[in-house]
Formats: C-alpha cells, sequence, structure tokens
C-alpha cells in the first residue's frame, strides 16, 4: 500500500487528466519537456508538514495527525505570435483550480488551498512561460500509520 500522500498526488494527477483537459499532466519529471510536449503540466510533491494539535502550551497526544501537502505544480506552455506565453499558460491554470479546488480525491483531501504563483519566461529565445503554482492538500492520516485515513 501507498502512503496517503503518494495516493493524493496521484489522485490530483488523475483528476487533472479526466475529461478535457486542455493539455496532458503528469506526476513529476522523468525526462526533459521538448516543444513538442508543451504546453505540459507537471505536479510533484514539495514538502508535508504534520499539524501537532496544541492546548494551551502542550502538544496533544492524538491518534490522528493532520497534514500539509504542498504540490508544486509547473504549467508549461509555448507562446506563439499571436499568443504571449502567459496567455498560453492561463487555460492549464484556469483547469488545475477549477478541478482541484473542492475535489477530495476520493475523500482523502479535507481542503484544497492554492499558495503563491511564480511565472518564469524564455528558455532561450522560445517564448516559453512556465508558471509554478504552489497548491496544498490538506489531509490527515492516523499518527502511527502515514499509510491509513483517518
Amino acid at each position: 500500500m501507498s502512503s496517503v500522500r503518494e495516493q493524493v498526488v496521484e489522485g490530483a494527477v488523475l483528476a487533472l487528466n479526466a475529461g478535457a483537459p486542455p493539455a496532458p499532466f503528469a506526476r513529476s519529471r522523468a525526462a526533459e519537456v521538448s516543444d513538442a510536449d508543451m504546453p505540459i503540466g507537471i505536479l510533484y510533491p514539495v514538502r508535508d508538514v504534520p499539524q501537532m494539535p496544541f492546548t494551551g502550551e502542550r502538544v496533544v497526544r492524538s491518534l490522528v495527525t493532520r497534514r500539509r501537502l504542498s504540490i508544486a505544480c509547473e504549467l508549461r506552455a509555448l507562446g506563439t505570435p499571436s499568443v504571449r506565453p502567459d496567455q498560453a499558460v492561463d487555460p492549464l491554470y484556469a483547469w488545475l483550480v477549477a478541478t482541484l479546488v473542492g475535489n477530495t480525491i476520493g475523500g482523502l483531501v479535507q481542503q484544497w488551498e492554492e499558495g503563491e504563483s511564480t511565472f518564469q519566461y524564455g528558455l532561450g529565445d522560445k517564448p516559453i512561460c512556465l508558471l509554478s503554482v504552489e497548491m496544498v492538500a490538506v489531509y490527515q492520516t492516523l499518527t502511527a500509520n502515514a499509510e491509513l485515513v483517518k
């Protein structure tokens, strides 16, 4: 069995590829992204922070641990003479937010939060935009077993 964290990331990729996405979404970068691969979305976990419950100044021991999983979502698109690179990446961004916010990924995620977005432009002379969006999945596991949801 895989960890709940891995199930959340894999579930997000599956959800983003369902229906009629504006581009394919992949789990991690397996190889160099070429011009022919764009537009594309790539997701990978960045950090997973357990939230320990407090009462006053003491940590409360609990059977359940609430967690905040930050997932980097790299959205890449190639511009054209009539479409600026940041405009080309916009449909991927809109799909990402509309698909994940409110999606429980089969009951695993309690809430999604959108974090910071960062734009990078032009790799070489090419009109490329890389929009990196942080999406935070709030979920919980058993404290003693990260493979089980409570």
